[in-house]
């Protein structure tokens, strides 16, 4: 007979399981899959480029160059397109992606904090907290979606756990790995492994002197991209730029990003402040390395227009600065380093943190929140006795503040937010995660918590797939839909909105002439750049949903704010007169006394342009050759 398991052996045991399933209930609900959106849509088509060469040759993003060059990933990408289609492809590219990303950043908390407790909030936090960084909102760390920064910042976190261990010769290796799949993300990883390395040997730093030698004779030579360090962007091409891209340039950059990267820093100044010696050698190595990279970009990018600066964004090492703020913020409660009102603030903050990825503008006061309770404990910490009131009143104001802004943004956002009820469901399974995990490092973990913890695992797989109809087709299986007559003999094509290079490129597999995303790629090519400008002027004027009503980022604002699409036949003449390459428009709406083709998609995208959602599955084809 078997021995029954003991009772310490079955609380190990659930110790063990528990922790783990409410992260990954936790991370399942901040991160439903979505489908190809965002940047997954450039590096799905660099793989089907790939798979039929010339293809998509006379794409706007292909003409000149493309990312693809600057990346291993495509060539890994080919075989699972192949094999599981797109679709199939992309979900298991995710898939494995977020399990690397989750176990990479548990080897690196592991590495970081000697406790168990530390341990599990850390990681809690990195995967619950607002994960932005950086300008326009573009970018997030351990993206729901898949492209190689997910696997890139990966290996950097593996890299850095393995150098914190003394692993230095495995941990370079797998940083090279990391930097053939995605340099930007890389870099960081690199640059902060070298000074931690460089402030215990100083012979290290004969290395990175030897390395930025290498560069400069590289860029003399005129070696590969090293030339572009000798490069600047002359006004016409940073114009383009400063439009399509203007997140990588700091100085564009909004007063509540600011704020965000402001109260990034002070999470990790207050750790050091509090903190052991352990986290000081750390922290201080990211936060130097962090706080000289936003220098380079300023003075190399913004002021200089160097156009390797530029394109190397190295003020995106924010990305693992904001994963160590997020992971450093709990174990700072949970140890009790801020007390008083400062510690309310903090949680506050770490609440509001938490909801905005449930409920959009939660995010920008949460910023304000942490950065207040970081400078308050610090002056209190240091403050002679009289001075301790008027603090500790400003920051009972300052929370009063907050709450009152937090209940009016949830108010606008139940009145606004067409998927309110998902959105509630996974705050709820987040919150709920959350506590419970609180719960497990204070009181232990029983028999109802590990059923709470199945229960929301289950719960949040239930909320896991929040495609849109419109996704679901685009990257559907192939189907009698009527498109490919639609298109028929329609030569090059400009399909307004951002679902529409969608289906050319993956429904009906052919180029697009014009959109918003294609423009990415004026960052590196000149080409590009002459070309996204030259197509956009006179289709600007034509006000379709590519253009912002005001100045907006990525492609400019409308000729016409107070229009939607053309409204005379003159407008649609003007513009096929001036792009003679273009061929055929595809628009939302008809134009009045022109004859058109008609096609009825069987889904449809949504439009919120005007502040209210509007189905769209109607489009109307106009051809250039009747205006000429």
């Amino acid at each position: 007979m078997t021995a029954a398991a003991s009772p310490g052996h079955k609380g190990s045991r659930l110790q063990a399981i528990v922790p783990p399933a409410l992260v990954l209930a936790m991370w399942i609900a901040t991160r439903p899959y979505r489908g190809v959106v965002h940047d997954a849509r450039l590096y799905l088509i660099q793989a089907l480029r790939a798979l039929e060469p010339g293809r998509y040759d006379q794409d706007l993003y292909f003409k000149f160059g493309s990312q693809d060059a600057f990346t291993i990933f495509t060539a890994g990408y080919k075989p699972l397109v192949v094999w599981l289609g797109p679709a199939g492809a992309h979900l298991a590219a995710t898939l494995g992606g977020e399990a690397l990303w989750l176990s990479a950043l548990m080897a690196l908390i592991w590495s970081v904090f000697p406790s168990r407790a530390e341990r599990w909030l850390a990681v809690g936090g990195a995967v619950l907290l607002w994960a932005g960084y950086g300008g326009g909102r573009v970018f997030t760390y351990g993206e729901s979606f898949a492209t190689p920064r997910l696997f890139a910042e990966a290996l950097v976190m593996a890299a850095l756990a393995l150098g914190l261990r003394k692993r230095l010769i495995v941990a370079a290796a797998v940083l090279v790995v990391a930097g053939l799949i995605h340099p930007l993300a890389a870099a960081c990883g690199a640059g902060v492994l070298l000074v931690r390395a460089a402030l215990h040997d100083r012979r290290v730093w004969i290395v990175i002197g030897a390395l930025a030698a290498a560069g400069v004779l590289a860029a003399a030579s005129g070696l590969g991209p090293f030339t572009r360090a000798l490069a600047h962007y002359d006004d016409a091409w940073f114009q383009v730029v400063r439009l399509r891209n203007s997140f990588v340039f700091l100085t564009g950059w909004s007063q509540s990003e600011y704020c965000q990267v402001a109260a990034t820093l002070a999470v990790l100044a207050t750790a050091v402040d509090v903190g052991g010696e352990r986290d000081r050698r750390l922290v201080l190595t990211v936060l130097a390395v962090t706080l000289g990279s936003l220098a380079v970009s300023v003075l190399g990018a913004d002021i200089a227009r160097n156009v390797l600066i530029t394109e190397l964004q190295v003020w995106r090492t924010l990305w693992l600065t904001t994963v160590l703020a997020n992971a450093f913020l709990p174990v700072i409660l949970l140890r009790g380093d801020v007390q008083g009102w400062p510690r309310k603030l903090l949680m506050s903050g770490a609440v509001a943190s938490g909801l905005g990825r449930f409920f959009p503008g939660l995010e920008l006061i949460a910023p304000a929140l942490i950065l207040a309770a970081c400078a308050l404990a610090a002056a209190l910490r240091r403050a002679n006795a009289p001075l301790r009131r008027p603090l500790e009143f400003l920051a009972i104001a300052a929370l009063c503040l907050a709450a009152w802004f937090q209940a009016l943004i949830v108010q606008v956002e139940v009145g606004l937010d067409p998927d309110l009820a998902a959105h509630l469901a996974g705050a709820f399974v987040a919150a709920l995660a959350a506590a419970g995990l609180v719960w497990s490092m204070r009181r232990g973990v029983g028999v109802r918590l590990t059923a709470i913890a199945g229960l929301l695992v289950l719960a949040a797989l239930a909320l896991a797939d929040q495609r849109t109809p419109w996704t679901k087709y685009v990257y559907g299986p192939a189907a009698s839909d009527g498109l490919a007559a639609f298109l028929s003999g329609a030569g090059h094509t400009y399909w307004e909105g951002d679902g529409g290079f969608e289906l050319l490129w993956f429904r009906q597999g052919a180029p697009s002439y014009y959109s918003c995303v294609q423009g990415t790629e004026a960052l590196f090519f000149r080409g590009t750049a002459e070309d996204f400008a030259r197509r956009g002027a006179p289709l600007r004027a034509l006000n379709t949903a590519d253009f912002a009503p005001e100045q907006g980022p990525f492609c400019g604002k409308r000729n016409n704010p107070g229009a939607v699409d053309p409204t005379s036949p003159d407008q649609l003449a003007a513009a096929c007169r001036a792009l003679p390459d273009l061929d055929t428009l595809v628009l939302d709406r008809p134009v009045p006394g022109v004859a058109t083709r008609v096609w009825q998609a069987p889904a449809y995208q949504t439009d919120v342009g005007g502040g209210r959602p509007v189905r769209i599955s109607n489009f109307f084809r106009y051809s250039c050759a009747s205006f000429r």
